[in-house]
């Protein structure tokens, strides 16, 4: 049952909107999220949600908004205690709208922040598909350093022999 400390809980609408989503009620998710929003304004996870809500539903203009407002959000709160981990949304959600020097720029802070083997995969990847496969190489290297058993994709350790 909704409580009134609930009708301002971003968690609990934030679970009610997957449950939307996982049931493909994408306008409902919307009003859900967008209820957020109201409350809310700089709640990173809804902000990224609603990218892929309005980009599915064909309103590019909306999906830009909510991807500008979501990246000011990431910039917002990324040093603050507390935030996220929500590198690998912002990461993801950046690729898609094809705004790569933002993911770059997500990625870095990614790995000052916590350098996992399959954190520099995840850039090292990010690198070889859509910004400089030397950078990338020099990522991957370095995963293979880290983790000598780390994935990395075959098509990707074939074509920079690694």
């Amino acid at each position: 049952s909704i409580s009134d400390k609930s009708l301002f809980d971003a968690k609990y609408w934030l679970k009610l909107s997957n449950l939307y989503r996982k049931t493909n009620q994408i306008n409902e998710e919307k009003i859900v999220l967008e209820r957020i929003i109201d409350f809310d304004p700089l709640n990173f996870r809804a902000l990224s949600r609603l990218v892929y809500v309005y980009s599915k539903l064909k309103d590019n203009q909306k999906a830009s908004d909510f991807y500008k407002r979501m990246r000011n959000s990431f910039v917002y709160f990324k040093d603050r205690s507390g935030f996220g981990p929500y590198h690998k949304s912002a990461i993801k959600t950046s690729i898609m709208v094809k705004d790569y020097q933002f993911s770059n720029f997500v990625c870095k802070d990614l790995l000052i922040k916590n350098s996992l083997p399959e954190h520099y995969v995840l850039c090292g990847v990010l690198e070889y598909k859509y910004l400089d496969k030397s950078a990338a190489m020099q990522l991957l290297v370095k995963a293979i350093e880290l983790d000598v058993d780390v994935e990395i994709p075959e098509e990707i350790r074939k074509d920079l022999k690694i």
